[in-house]
C-alpha cells in the first residue's frame, strides 16, 4: 500500500472532494495524509484520515474572503479575477509550498494529489529535484489553453471553425501577455522564491501539462470539445456526496407530491452574504407561476428571505439527495459539484452565477444544452422567471440532462483515481 499526500486549498468546495477521495484511499488501505484549512481539521480527522494543517496566509476562511482582503469587494469583470489570481492563488503558492515541503521531508510520500487551485504544487513540479509522482484533480472547469476552446476566465461562448480559432488564439494571448501579465510575473516570482533558480514551463494556467496525470471530476459531454487535449488528461466523472443516512425533513416535505413542478434555488453554501442576488429575485419572479418552490438559504436563516409566496417553502440545509428526484429545476449560482449532482439526477438548470469560474460553469452547461445561462450574477425576477418558463417547457433540456446524468452514473472517479495511485506505486515498486 502506499504513502499518500493529499492537498487542497482552503476553499469549501474544493475540499469537499478532495475529502471523499482521501477517504476512499484510506479505505482501500493505504496511508494517507491530507492538509487543507485549519477549519476543516475535524472533517478530515473524522474520516481516519491524518490531517496537516497549512500555515500562515495558505489557511483561509472562504466565507469572509472580503474581510480578508481589503479592496476585494469593491471589484467587478476582468479587476476581481486579477484581485483573486493575485491575492487567493499566487498569493496562497508560498505558504502552501512551506507545509508542503516540510511534510515531505517529514515524511516522504509516494503519490501527491493536489487540486487545480492548490497553487503551492507549482514549485514542486518546476524543480530539477526527484519527487514523488503527482495527480492532479480538477474541481473546477479545465483551465488548459487551447486555440479549440475560448480562453478561460470570462465565459466566452463556444464556437467552432476556422474564424473561432483565431479569435480564441488572440485572446489567448491577449489575457496570458496583457490582462494578467503581472499575475504571471508573481507566479514565476512565487516559485523562484520557494525553489531557487525553479521556473515556469509556461502559462501559470497551463501547469496541468506536466503533471504524471490530470484527472478532471467532469465527463467530456459537459465539455467543450478538445481534439488537442493532452494524453496525461482524463475525464474521471464527479465526486458525488454520499446519500444521507439520517436526515430531518421538514414539515412540509410531503407538499412535494408531484402535482406541480418543484424549483430549487440555491447560492450554495458560501455565497450566502447575499441572498438577493438569486434567491430574492426567484422567490419574488415565480410567485405566481404554477410551480412549488423551494428555496435553501446554506446556512442564514429562513427568515431572512422576508415574506414568502404561497407557492414558496424555505429550508437552512436539507438533504438535496433525497431532494432532487423530485426536482423539476434547480436555479443555481453555478457551483461546479452542485451542478453535476443535478445533472446526475436529470435536473436541468438555469444559471445565474459571475464570481469565480462560475460564469465558465454557466458557459458550458448552456453550450451542452442544459441549461440557460442568465450571464449575470445578479437577475431580475422577471429574467430568473422567464427562463424558468422556457427550460420547463422545452423538453430538450431534461433529455440532455438525462444524457449527461447518464454519463456521470457511468462514471467512478474516485475508482479511477484509485486505479491511478496504484499504477504509480507499481511503477516506483511500491504496491
Amino acid at each position: 500500500m502506499a504513502d499518500v499526500l493529499v492537498c487542497a486549498s482552503s476553499i469549501t468546495g474544493h475540499v469537499a472532494p478532495m475529502l471523499a477521495i482521501a477517504s476512499h484511499l484510506r479505505d482501500a488501505g493505504h496511508a494517507v495524509r491530507m492538509t487543507t484549512g485549519s477549519r476543516f481539521g475535524d472533517r478530515v480527522s473524522g474520516t481516519g484520515v491524518e490531517f496537516i494543517p497549512l500555515e500562515g496566509g495558505a489557511d483561509i476562511d472562504d466565507s469572509r474572503l472580503d474581510e480578508i482582503f481589503p479592496g476585494r469587494a469593491g471589484t467587478s469583470g476582468l479587476a476581481a479575477v486579477r484581485f483573486d489570481v493575485s491575492h487567493l492563488f499566487v498569493g496562497t503558492m508560498r505558504p502552501q509550498w512551506a507545509t508542503l515541503s516540510a511534510e515531505l521531508q517529514r515524511r516522504p510520500a509516494d503519490v501527491v494529489i493536489y487540486e487545480g487551485a492548490f497553487t503551492g504544487i507549482a514549485p514542486l513540479l518546476a524543480g530539477s529535484a526527484p519527487r514523488p509522482p503527482v495527480i492532479g484533480v480538477g474541481v473546477i472547469p479545465l483551465t488548459l489553453s487551447s486555440p479549440h476552446v475560448p480562453p478561460f476566465g470570462p465565459g466566452l461562448r463556444y464556437a467552432a471553425g476556422r474564424a473561432a480559432r483565431l479569435r480564441n488564439r488572440v485572446l489567448n494571448l491577449l489575457i496570458e501577455k496583457v490582462v494578467l501579465r503581472q499575475q504571471q510575473r508573481e507566479a514565476q516570482a512565487a516559485v523562484g522564491d520557494c525553489v531557487p533558480g525553479a521556473r515556469l514551463s509556461g502559462y501559470f494556467m497551463n501547469g496541468l501539462r506536466v503533471v504524471d496525470v490530470f484527472m478532471e471530476l467532469s465527463v467530456a459531454s459537459l465539455d467543450y470539445p478538445r481534439p488537442d487535449l493532452p494524453p496525461n488528461i482524463r475525464y474521471a466523472g464527479p465526486v458525488l456526496p454520499r446519500a444521507s443516512s439520517t436526515a430531518q425533513l421538514p414539515g412540509w416535505w410531503a407538499e412535494l407530491d408531484g402535482s406541480r413542478p418543484v424549483v430549487l434555488v440555491t447560492q450554495g453554501t458560501v455565497d450566502t452574504r447575499d441572498l438577493d442576488r438569486l434567491l430574492g429575485p426567484t422567490v419574488r419572479g415565480l410567485a405566481g407561476e404554477d410551480v412549488m418552490v423551494v428555496a435553501v438559504t446554506g446556512g442564514p436563516p429562513v427568515e431572512r428571505l422576508g415574506p414568502l409566496p404561497a407557492n414558496v417553502r424555505a429550508a437552512t440545509l436539507i438533504p438535496f439527495d433525497l431532494l432532487m428526484s423530485k426536482v423539476s429545476l434547480m436555479v443555481t449560482n453555478g457551483g461546479f459539484g452542485g451542478v453535476h449532482f443535478a445533472l446526475a439526477h436529470d435536473v436541468p438548470l438555469v444559471v445565474a452565477g459571475n464570481t469565480e469560474d462560475k460564469p465558465e460553469v454557466a458557459a458550458r452547461v448552456e453550450w451542452a444544452g442544459v441549461a440557460v445561462s442568465l450571464r449575470t450574477g445578479t437577475p431580475s425576477a422577471d429574467q430568473v422567471r422567464d427562463a424558468v418558463r422556457g427550460v420547463l417547457k422545452n423538453e430538450s433540456y431534461r433529455a440532455r440532462a438525462h444524457s449527461i446524468g447518464e454519463d456521470i452514473r457511468r462514471s467512478d472517479a474516485l475508482g479511477a483515481i484509485a486505479a491511478e495511485v496504484d499504477a504509480r506505486t507499481t511503477m516506483t515498486g511500491r504496491s
